[in-house]
């Protein structure tokens, strides 16, 4: 059995889908839940920053940018809501 779950960073359990048989991929189970249309949205807020659109830093650097990017991201939902 496959049972594909989404965490958040501290281990809180977001979602958790149904059950697929074991030999199912992890590729084809994200497809048949809709996981990575969810995903492409979630990334479509991200792009709306400008900053990261010709970004030209180090990777390091891109992460804590990132990081700092999706706080702000957050905040900005939660005040609209």
């Amino acid at each position: 059995m496959k049972v594909q779950v989404i965490a958040s960073p501290d281990g809180t359990i977001l979602w958790t889908s149904g059950a697929l048989p074991g030999k199912a991929h992890d590729l084809s189970a994200a497809r048949i839940w809709g996981i990575l249309r969810a995903l492409e949205d979630a990334n479509a807020q991200l792009k709306s920053w400008k900053i990261l659109r010709k970004l030209r830093c180090s990777p390091s650097k891109a992460g804590h940018l990132r990081k700092a990017i999706a706080v702000l991201q957050n905040h900005r939902v939660a005040q609209a809501t």
